[in-house]
């Protein structure tokens, strides 16, 4: 009740989601709330993320309307207002066959000159371009480019991109990405007491269980099983509980399994079990990462036409790299054009 009464916080930046939370809204609030929403987004860990970067909107509400219990009926009045969708009830997405078909579907559009399977070993100045040097089927090749758009991971960017500046090779080596376990299991539906009537659940670090929460797969999405069976994804490990992953990996699934089945009501072996590991799996914007996102705006004033981009930038999820590819093609665009160039004296 007194949270409309807080005052705002001076740099969001340096202050970790948990602070903000304990600050605004009590620990209560931090353990089975945010804690749980913070592990089921990032795999992350409130006390080590940064508010401000990992949670930008949530940031903003107290920045613009000082408080977030004014700003969420403020917020909504205005989307009502511009017609505008929440981002709690937009529609979520994915593709019948999976990601794999978002891939392959972008790869037709690229046509005779795609390279698959090849390994960028390094990216050099040449000119006023670039030489990207691969390896493919034990071969070694070059292309070489006007431009770059670089959006592998942060740690693969070090590897291909560091020899061209040390300060953000260091960035981006130092960037975290905590591991994380996917089980996908299949159980007969009819041996499924809990009602398959949500989108999953995600557990509060008190509850001292061995995994982050689990996605209904087959309720969110159709085709992902037969009718008479029902499909999950559990997650395992991330910045909460990475010391899991040391243990032996047939006995952490069986152990995971058994609180899940507890959870679920289920009294039966499961049809399907696989799993993925995951050793680099979400970055984490923790604490100061505007010093990272710093470096990388600098080192592509400095490295005209070429662009870092990936969900290590503005934001972690498909969505997020979705909405950001299109300034970014813009950009890429208008520096082919010469427009960015002339804007930063470099035509």
């Amino acid at each position: 009740l007194a949270e409309p009464f807080i005052s705002r916080s001076e740099d969001g930046y340096y202050q970790s989601v948990a602070d903000f939370v304990r600050r605004r809204l009590g620990k209560e609030f931090l353990d089975y709330a945010i804690n749980p929403f913070v592990a089921g987004i990032f795999a992350g860990d409130p006390e080590k993320l940064s508010v401000q970067s990992a949670f930008p909107r949530l940031y903003r509400l107290e920045e613009v309307y000082g408080s977030l219990i004014k700003g969420m009926i403020k917020g909504a009045k205005e989307r009502k207002r511009q017609a505008e969708k929440s981002k709690q009830s937009a529609e979520m997405f994915s593709f019948k066959s999976g990601l794999q078909e978002f891939a392959t579907g972008i790869a037709g559009y690229l046509h005779d000159d795609l390279q698959l399977s090849a390994n960028v070993i390094r990216i050099e100045r040449e000119g006023s371009g670039y030489r990207i040097v691969y390896r493919k089927d034990g071969e070694d090749g070059a292309v070489k480019a006007n431009t770059v758009v670089s959006a592998v991971p942060a740690y693969v960017a070090a590897r291909i991109l560091g020899h061209l500046d040390p300060e953000v090779k260091q960035h981006l080596e130092s960037i975290e990405y905590p591991p994380v376990l996917v089980l996908f299991c299949v159980y007969p539906r009819e041996k499924i007491a809990q009602p398959l009537d949500g989108f999953g659940y995600l557990i509060p670090e008190v509850e001292k269980q061995h995994y982050l929460g689990a996605l209904w797969s087959s309720t969110i999405f159709d085709g992902r099983a037969p009718a008479h069976e029902a499909a999950f994804t559990i997650y395992v490990g991330g910045a909460r509980q990475p010391e899991l992953l040391d243990r032996p990996e047939q006995e952490l699934v069986q152990t995971v399994l058994e609180e899940f089945e507890r959870t679920m009501g289920i009294e039966a072996d499961p049809v399907l079990v696989e799993t993925r590991f995951w050793e680099k799996a979400i970055p984490q914007y923790n604490l100061g990462y505007i010093e990272h996102v710093r470096c990388f705006e600098r080192f592509e004033r400095e490295n005209p036409g070429l662009f870092l981009a990936g969900n290590y930038i503005g934001g972690i999820s498909l969505g997020d790299c979705v909405r950001n590819s299109r300034p970014l093609a813009q950009r890429v665009i208008s520096y082919l054009r010469g427009e960015e160039r002339s804007e930063t004296g470099k035509s």
